[in-house]
């Protein structure tokens, strides 16, 4: 992950041993997007602990949309990024 502004002000709220997964993957993974291969989406803890973070994942990655051609498409070109958080 690189950083940003918000890594720097924020704590990232990725539970422990979390690998980033590819939110913006190439194709053939992801039509949409080329040779992109990012991990765009984020989540950031405001007055927690980093340990908050419990658990991270994708969704909305299944090939469901009927694409022009007859191939199956995400319903999402970026994918869904959710972390659940233990509120102190």
């Amino acid at each position: 992950m690189f950083p940003t502004y918000l890594d720097k002000a924020f704590v990232p709220a990725l539970p422990p041993g979390f690998t980033p997964v590819c939110t913006e993957c190439a194709a053939p993974a992801n039509p949409y997007n080329g040779d992109l291969n990012v991990f765009q989406l984020r989540a950031y803890l405001a007055n927690m602990p980093a340990s908050a973070a419990v658990d991270a994942g994708t969704f909305f990655t299944e090939l469901v949309v009927p694409g022009p051609s007859g191939e199956r498409l995400p319903l999402s070109d970026r994918w869904g990024f959710e972390v659940r958080v233990l509120r102190p």
